[in-house]
């Protein structure tokens, strides 16, 4: 398993990615506080749902919001296609993708006027450390 997989590589010594996963790892290795398969298989898991669900909401949303403005649509299209050419030359790399100013705007303004989680009531029962160390009172 992954999981496995990285606790030998933590073990012996091995640097990781900054990956959920070996934050984890490696804040039970330096504080010396045991966590088992399950719990960390659980950790990632709330992660992975958390962003398939943050995503289905923000595309979710776009989409309504593209469907109200076709002037944005025509607006974004124009842009990849400059910045990403069209065709057989289109390069949709990271960083051509990044240089997409008015694209990124728009998912951002989707995010402020959708926000996928707009209240988060969740309190810790007791007093808490994160593992980046972060104390939550």
């Amino acid at each position: 398993s992954i999981i496995n997989d990285r606790c030998r590589t933590i073990e012996d010594g091995s640097e990781l990615g900054p990956d959920i996963l070996t934050r984890y790892l490696e804040y039970s290795k330096r504080n010396n506080v045991p966590m088992s398969n399950e719990e960390l298989k659980d950790v990632v898991t709330n992660v992975l749902i958390a962003g398939r669900d943050a995503t289905a909401c923000l595309l979710t949303w776009s989409f309504y919001e593209l469907s109200k403005r076709p002037d944005v649509i025509d607006k974004i299209i124009s842009e990849v296609e400059n910045v990403c050419t069209n065709g057989e030359d289109s390069d949709y790399s990271y960083d051509n993708v990044s240089k997409l100013q008015y694209t990124h705007a728009f998912v951002l303004e989707v995010l402020r006027l959708h926000p996928s989680v707009a209240i988060d009531h969740r309190r810790a029962i007791n007093n808490d450390r994160l593992p980046a160390g972060t104390f939550v009172p």
